[in-house]
């Protein structure tokens, strides 16, 4: 091959890059605009459920998969995590936040408590108060968002934050997997058995804090192996 011929491959693939970096920015910009638009709309009128789902949802979907396409997911793996997650949002769909959640109003009373408080409480407040805060925290944003907004119930709204920790999860588990392997069938399949499991369809739109629990560690364990793997220090700093 001649250096021609070397040069215009490079600049051939660098196009190629650009013109996708170009078109996931256009693709994310647009999904955060109808975001916005449906959050602004939804603050003035009540938009029926149904409507709200494909409002919300389709945007929020199309932004995933633009995050998964740029970690070079194959469309294999993609597709069954959309699977998995449009199976997460009809199991939503009946499902209350108490229901398969056995401390559930416990958990709402320590989002309450920071809610209205403004404050941490004590471990004596309520049974789960001795918890660490980091999902109340997320779990109170999320309610008091849905305060000012009437966009949807409060305890609705913090399980969709659940359901965005469970992305997260699938995300990082599915990262492991491709550390350990380059089959793209093997990847695809053990992703399936991550977004499958029963327990992560019942933790998938739980009002809980293992729901972060779950998700953390996870990640952490990504770093671990990265670091390992890849002996780079800043893997686990």
């Amino acid at each position: 091959m001649s250096k021609d011929d070397a040069k215009s491959g490079v600049v051939a693939r660098v196009r190629r890059a650009f013109k996708r970096t170009s078109a996931d920015a256009l693709t994310v910009q647009l999904s955060v605009a109808v975001l916005a638009i449906a959050v602004l709309a939804a603050s003035f009128i009540k938009i029926p459920d149904a409507l709200a789902t494909g409002l919300f949802g389709g945007p929020a979907l199309v932004l995933g998969i633009v995050l998964m396409r740029r970690l070079r997911f194959n469309n294999w793996t993609i597709g069954v995590i959309v699977g998995g997650l449009v199976l997460y949002v009809l199991y939503f769909g009946y499902t209350a936040f108490g229901e398969r959640n056995y401390d559930g109003p416990e958990q709402l009373n320590y989002v309450k408590f920071v809610v209205e408080k403004g404050a941490l409480p004590e471990a004596k407040e309520c049974f789960v108060c001795h918890h660490p805060p980091a999902y109340y925290l997320l779990a109170a944003g999320a309610f008091k968002f849905a305060q000012l907004t009437d966009l949807t119930s409060t305890t609705r709204i913090v399980q969709l934050t659940s359901l965005l920790l469970s992305f997260l999860f699938i995300v990082f588990g599915a990262l492991i997997v491709r550390r350990f392997t380059e089959r793209r069938t093997i990847e695809t399949l053990a992703v399936a058995f991550i977004v499958l499991w029963p327990y992560s369809i019942v933790n998938s739109v739980r009002f809980h804090n293992d729901v972060m629990v779950g998700t953390t560690m996870v990640a952490s364990l990504y770093y671990l192996v990265r670091w390992y793997q890849d002996e780079k220090p800043r893997d686990i700093w």
